[in-house]
Order: structure tokens, then sequence, then C-alpha cells
């Protein structure tokens, strides 16, 4: 898209303007590094979490480094590993309640991780529709890109105005328990994610799958 003359973004993304067209889907970048900032929350829980996020495309690989109230740990999403019915591996450790508690180990397939595989073509695949261009808090002018995950999740996707726009954020909505996830990145980068990042993650502690309700949406 190009840049209108009046700002970062082009005068056809007005969505009251007669001249608007949708713009075509981009494709977007995929090895990114950087901080994030996510909160989760339903009639049940309110979970707010911030630290580091890997994301390699080209290795099928998320790693979430975290911390919240009383804990830490380190979560790995591995799209390779994926179950017969398309749920995703997820290993991860936490340390809780002190910095010197021996780490607890956890290992399941789920089928709603909160941070998605970010592929190029992350937006085509969903047939994504432009939303226009929005002012967010921490993310000032972006714009928006709306689809559906599996038919029940509704997804706005963030993306700045590179020539390969880089992901700034999204929220989630799920149908089931009505959770609401908001994430923000900052300070991220488009960079070349080295393989030691995700090799020798916490050894697979269990060989089976357990059930999907109780592993729904964790991160």
């Amino acid at each position: 898209m190009a840049l209108s003359a009046s700002g970062p973004f082009p005068a056809i993304s007005g969505l009251f303007t007669p001249i608007f067209q949708q713009p075509d889907i981009p494709t977007i970048a995929t090895e990114l590094c950087g901080f994030f900032l996510q909160h989760k929350w339903d009639i049940e829980l309110s979970h707010l979490t911030s630290g580091y996020w890997y994301n390699s495309a080209l290795q099928g690989q998320v790693r979430v480094d975290e911390t919240y109230h009383n804990a830490y740990g380190s979560s790995l999403f591995d799209y390779t590993n994926i179950s017969t019915t398309g749920a995703i591996n997820n290993r991860m450790f936490t340390v809780n309640p002190s910095a010197g508690s021996p780490p607890v180990y956890f290992e399941a397939y789920i089928d709603s991780p909160g941070f998605p595989l970010i592929t190029s073509n992350f937006l085509q695949s969903a047939n994504a529709t432009f939303g226009g261009i929005v002012n967010k808090p921490f993310l000032g002018h972006v714009q928006t890109w709306n689809l559906l995950l599996a038919d029940t999740i509704s997804v706005i996707v963030y993306l700045d105005n590179g020539s390969i726009p880089i992901m700034q954020g999204y929220d989630f909505w799920g149908t089931d328990r009505r959770t609401k996830v908001v994430t923000r990145f900052w300070a991220h980068e488009s960079a070349n994610i080295s393989s030691e990042v995700f090799v020798d993650f916490p050894p697979l502690i269990k060989n089976s799958e357990p059930s999907m309700t109780s592993m729904r949406s964790r991160c």
C-alpha cells in the first residue's frame, strides 16, 4: 500500500471515504522476537503475564519466556508436533513460588494456543478482512485485520505499515468459555532466529494426550 500525503497509511484505507477499497491481504514478517504483554480473562480467571517471545515459521516453533505473580517460566509451542485432532504440542516449565523452588514441568497437546505460529500467509490463509486504521494505546496508528481461527475464535490482528508488515499485537475472543485475550508486542524486530533458541528444551514428560477440555487455551 502506498503512503498518503496526510499520514502513514493510504488514503483509500479511510473507511468512510468514497474512494475506499479493501487493500490486498498482506504477507507479513515471520521471524520475530521481542517483548510482550498479555492479559487473558473470562468469568473464571484473570491472568496477566509479560516476557519475551520468539516466533519462527521457518522452524515451526514459538517460545515464550514469561513472568507473572510469584512465578516465572518458559513455554515451547511445537507446531511441527501436531496430534491427530490438530492439537499443538506444548512443553512448559514454571518456578513457583520462589526463585529457589524446583521447576514444575508440563507437557500436553492443546487445541487453542495463546501464541499462534505467525506465518507469512497467516492472514491470507484465514481470508482476513481489513478492519481499518486505529490508534491503540502502546501501538499508535496500526492497520487492523479480522479473521476466524478454527471457525470459533474471533481475532483482530494489528500490523504496522512496513513493506513487509510486522505484527504489533492481536486480540482473541473464544466462543467456548467467552475468553478474551489481549496481546501486545513492543521493541521487537524481524530477525533470523537461531535454532539454539528451541533446542534442549525440558524433556517430554508425558507420552499420552490429556483431555482437551482441561488443557483448553493454556499458555
